[in-house]
């Protein structure tokens, strides 16, 4: 056997050394990457909260501004209904003056004043006798625009013809 002797370099403490420096290094940088990543995690976390942010105020305004176009088409349509669904004031300042120079006077007891699709007046008298009744039944008959009918005719207890009569305004 032959003799060996202690190595007294300090060969295997470099190699030690330098392996020690090469994983610290390693270990720096993976450190530096991973905090590098996780800042950049952070910013692109940062811009999305931002625009989602953004977003979230465009989506408040588009709806304020659909609800508010909505409460103005309601708005509309509700007026366009009412004026759908109203007399027109011609056609009620014309059956008056009309009623007013009716050929007999103080018959009319009642006039009643309704709007479906057109103007629709129903209009209720009273008359001592028949001939009075023809010349009031002409009168409305010859009435243009509307469609004049005679919706009841009876003789009350004081022997008076009570009548009703109905006038549609025909729309051309």
């Amino acid at each position: 056997m032959e003799w060996q002797g202690i190595n007294l370099t300090n060969y295997h403490q470099r190699i030690w050394l330098d392996k020690l420096k090469k994983l610290t290094i390693q270990y720096s940088l993976v450190s530096v990457i991973v905090v590098m990543f996780f800042i950049l995690l952070m910013r692109y976390k940062q811009t999305l909260n931002q625009e989602l942010i953004n977003i979230q105020h465009k989506n408040q305004f588009v709806t304020k501004q659909v609800t508010q176009k909505q409460r103005q088409l309601a708005l509309f349509y509700r007026q366009q209904n009412l004026k759908k669904n109203t007399i027109k004031p011609e056609n009620m300042l014309f059956i008056l003056q009309y009623l007013e120079k009716l050929p007999i006077t103080g018959i009319v007891t009642e006039l009643s004043v309704k709007h479906k699709s057109n103007d629709y007046f129903t209009i209720l008298g009273k008359l001592n006798n028949q001939n009075d009744f023809k010349q009031v039944t002409n009168y409305f008959e010859n009435l243009s625009n509307y469609d004049s009918s005679i919706d009841m005719i009876q003789i009350n207890s004081n022997n008076q013809l009570e009548f009703i009569f109905s006038l549609k305004k025909v729309e051309k």
